[in-house]
């Protein structure tokens, strides 16, 4: 066979004979497969030996000393080794007989297209042996190879070789009827692509699979497929959806729709769809997606709200910003005293030009328009409102604001630049320019923020004032209205209540000195600094977490995930990983998008704790899996609670099978990917992973997450640490993706 393959068919051979076949060397060979082949090779695997009760019997096969048969390959085995060889065109050949145990397995290939199975007898009949010249051959191999040799395999389909082997056989084996599953109009050993592979349904090797493999092997496929297969299409959309790479989910889901007869069953792939159209902000197509989606199927009052609800937000997601800039250095309360005039006169105004360049150059901001208006006239629409100085009265900037609120749903932002102060219960106020003349108040922020919540705002507030006094000069503090600057006394830091830190609108970002009542000293270049960071990041991909990360790195060398630097950010915990100036009303439908996703897996909740009720709350491999539905849902407090119920269950234990210790590893690699992942506790993370590794060293996703809490925690020896597991990842193939940035941080 292996002659015959190399001569006619130009394959690589590799032989595995008597003292080589070993259980460990079949198992290597299968796993250097696995990785080399690519996904349009042809793979052949002919088996030529013994096989017992569903069990392919190695060389190295014996009975151990407590009667247990050892270094067998059992059926479920085999089938999770051929199906982890992620190409189209495999073939298993047995020349043995075949147990009917080994019944089972056929069932299970069977729902893979991507494997021809010959078998040189069906299950529970003989498979004979054939003499020639002295020598001996498997019935079935001998008679395959003189067909091959003597049929041209490129003319006729794999079926109709294996009939003429079958007959062949049958003259002079009448009992051993051969067996053959797989498509019986493909050509033996072609890569020709004449059926669908669903090689991507949500299994081990899904996983296992890179973004970058994924993407070629749907290039590849996409190429070859000359029918119709939205099987094939429909399994790569699921996968890009759940790799992250939605424009390529979107590419692949909309082909499946395309070559569907009957979209009327396909509810459940419109959503997907709108799904992924949506995250790949194609916002108008998604519209349409899911109202076709609503017309289709049957829904629930309250779903059906919310999906009409977010087809009617989502048309706001493609407006503009609309954005009030306010800028003060000119207040008249201070006209009568004798302030200098330095270069930082304008410092406030020039704050103000250089954040509008930043939105409009780097952020895509629109100034103005112009709009068609009736009679073919053209009327300019100015989406960016300034109020400097003397036009920054109390009166114009509340009306300024109450006017930009009024725009939500559509993305509005607000900025000011320009002297803080408290008012007699220390709550942060704003200076108006007329702030203090004739009984005019200062500007509340809290009252800025009841403003924004009477609506469902969808605003963006940065404000650059500065709340405490220093021993320095400090041209964004007032002193309290009636106080002079040097009778405040200076106390060191005393941190402000957070109740007394309102959230504008949506989020809102601070100078850090809003955090504090009293400050020695006060770093106040808030806005350069932002503008410094916003220049310098990718404006898709810095979030407001990475923004924090970047201030707290101009004023030290390590990042400290409790250290913010010169910034204050107010908002609810999801909204840090939101990309900067995105629009916030894209981060709420995403969010109600999510609640219906995951609808099933909340029920899949109820159902897990009602099982482990059932066993008196003794059930580590429920924890397990509660733990990780629980952050799959975002609900990260009970997915720590319930992995580490299941750590200290099975802890409890003197011994542990093999089953136990792989859900006690799996424990631990998720309990330290949550702390990873949501910034809970970087130390106990890195320990957590630590022993994931220890007790399940192949799990290659615990070491790309090691590498990653290491990095967090800094330090020489832990970077060290940190390249060593990360490097450990990326030779198993990086199946998380993430290369670049890893190699990068490897070269560093």
């Amino acid at each position: 066979m292996g002659l015959t393959l190399s001569t006619n068919g130009n394959f690589n051979v590799r032989y595995l004979s008597d003292s080589e076949a070993t259980y460990e060397n079949i198992k290597q060979d299968f796993n250097e497969l696995k990785q080399q082949v690519k996904p349009n090779d042809v793979v052949v695997i002919h088996y030529s030996g013994h096989e017992d009760s569903g069990r392919w019997i190695a060389y190295d096969a014996g009975l151990a000393d407590d009667g247990i048969v050892h270094n067998t390959i059992g059926y479920k085995e085999i089938y999770q080794m051929l199906n982890s060889i992620p190409c189209f065109h495999k073939y298993l050949i047995m020349d043995s007989p075949v147990s009917r145990e080994f019944e089972e397995f056929i069932r299970m290939l069977q729902k893979h297209k991507d494997c021809t199975l010959l078998l040189a007898a069906s299950p529970g009949q003989f498979s004979y042996e054939y003499r020639v010249d002295d020598k001996m051959f498997g019935a079935f191999t001998y008679w395959l190879i003189d067909t091959l040799c003597s049929s041209d395999p490129t003319d006729v389909s794999q079926w109709e070789i294996f009939q003429r082997v079958e007959q062949a056989i049958n003259k002079k084996f009448p009992n051993q009827l051969p067996f053959f599953q797989g498509d019986r109009q493909k050509k033996l050993f072609s890569n020709e692509l004449n059926h669908c592979p669903t090689l991507f349904e949500f299994t081990e090797n899904h996983w296992k699979i890179t973004s970058n493999d994924l993407i070629d092997l749907y290039n590849r496929s996409h190429a070859q497929a000359s029918h119709s297969f939205p099987e094939m299409y429909y399994q790569f959309g699921l996968a890009f959806a759940e790799k992250g790479n939605f424009t390529q989910a979107v590419d692949a889901l909309d082909i499946y729709l395309g070559q569907i007869q009957e979209q009327q069953n396909s509810k459940n792939i419109l959503f997907a769809l709108g799904v992924a159209q949506f995250k790949s902000q194609l916002y108008v197509n998604a519209i349409k997606t899911f109202q076709k989606y609503i017309g289709l199927a049957e829904l629930d009052s309250d779903l059906h709200n919310s999906m009409s609800q977010i087809v009617s937000k989502a048309r706001t997601l493609i407006e503009p910003f609309h954005v009030l800039l306010v800028g003060i250095d000119e207040y008249l309360y201070e006209s009568n005293q004798n302030t200098e005039q330095g270069s930082d006169n304008d410092q406030a105004l020039n704050d103000v030009v250089s954040l509008k360049r930043v939105l409009i150059d780097k952020f895509h901001f629109k100034e103005n328009v112009l709009i068609d208006k009736e009679n073919g006239r053209k009327e300019e629409h100015f989406y960016i409102t300034s109020l400097l100085n003397d036009e920054a009265k109390t009166e114009a900037i509340l009306k300024e604001f109450n006017k930009l609120v009024q725009r939500s749903p559509s993305p509005i932002l607000f900025y000011f630049s320009g002297q803080g102060s408290v008012d007699a219960e220390g709550n942060p106020v704003i200076l108006a320019t007329d702030s203090r003349q004739d009984g005019v108040p200062d500007i509340r922020v809290d009252q800025l923020a009841k403003i924004a919540s009477n609506t469902d705002s969808n605003l963006i507030s940065i404000i650059d004032a500065c709340w405490t006094d220093s021993k320095t000069a400090n041209t964004r503090y007032a002193p309290p209205e009636g106080q002079a600057s040097e009778k405040v006394q200076i106390a060191g830091s005393i941190e402000r209540s957070s109740t007394q830190i309102p959230r504008v609108g949506y989020i809102t970002l601070y100078p850090r000195s809003i955090k504090y009542q009293q400050q020695e000293f006060v770093k106040q270049n808030f806005t350069s600094e932002l503008i410094e960071i916003l220049k310098k990041a990718e404006a898709n991909s810095l979030s407001y977490w990475k923004l924090r990360q970047a201030f707290a790195r101009n004023q030290i060398s390590t990042d400290f995930d409790d250290y913010d630097g010169n910034i204050y950010i107010s908002s609810d915990g999801n909204a840090l990983d939101e990309a900067v100036f995105s629009n916030p009303l894209c981060s709420k439908l995403q969010l109600t998008l999510q609640q219906i996703e995951q609808a099933p897996a909340r029920r899949t909740v109820g159902i897990i704790k009602e099982f482990i009720g059932q066993q008196n709350g003794l059930s580590p491999p429920e924890y397990l899996n509660l733990g990780i539905m629980n952050y799959v849902l975002g609900e990260y407090k009970d997915s720590i609670s319930a992995l580490q119920t299941a750590i200290n269950q099975l802890s409890q234990q003197s011994s542990k099978t093999v089953s136990q210790q792989s859900i006690y590893a799996q424990a631990h690699y998720w309990l330290g990917r949550v702390l990873h992942e949501r910034r809970l506790d970087p130390a106990r993370a890195v320990s957590e992973l630590r022993l994931a590794i220890q007790y399940e060293p192949s799990n290659i996703f615990a070491h790309y997450y090691l590498g990653q809490a290491l990095r967090v925690l800094g330090g020489p020896e832990i970077l060290m640490e940190a390249k060593r597991a990360l490097q450990t990842y990326l030779r198993k193939g990086a199946p998380l993706g993430q290369e670049e940035d890893v190699q990068v941080f490897l070269q560093s």
